[in-house]
C-alpha cells in the first residue's frame, strides 16, 4: 500500500507542477519525454505502461525529480478513526 501511495503522490506532484506552470518542457529538446507523457496513462489507481516499456523511464525520472522539488502534500483530516483527503496542496 505504501508503494502505491508513493506512486500516486508522485503522479499528483507532476500534474500539479504542469498545471501551475512550475515546470516548462522544451518542445524541441524533449521530444521523447513528450511522447512518453502522451503514452503513459493513469488507470484504476496505477500507472498503465505504454506498449513500449522503454518510454516509461523518462516520465518516471521526471516524476521523481518533480516530487522531490515540489512534493504533493494531501491535506488530511482525521475523523471517526479514518483519515481522508479534504484538499490538495502543492
Amino acid at each position: 500500500m505504501q508503494c502505491a501511495l508513493h506512486v500516486t503522490n508522485r503522479v499528483h506532484s507532476v500534474n500539479l507542477a504542469l498545471r501551475s506552470d512550475r515546470i516548462f518542457i522544451h518542445f524541441e529538446n524533449c521530444q521523447n519525454l513528450i511522447k512518453d507523457l502522451e503514452q503513459v496513462t493513469w488507470d484504476e489507481g496505477q500507472i498503465k505502461k505504454s506498449e513500449n516499456p522503454l518510454l516509461t523511464h523518462l516520465s518516471d525520472a521526471l516524476g521523481y525529480l518533480i516530487h522531490y522539488l515540489y512534493p504533493f502534500k494531501p491535506k488530511v483530516k482525521a475523523g471517526m478513526g479514518k483519515k481522508r483527503i479534504v484538499a490538495l496542496i502543492a
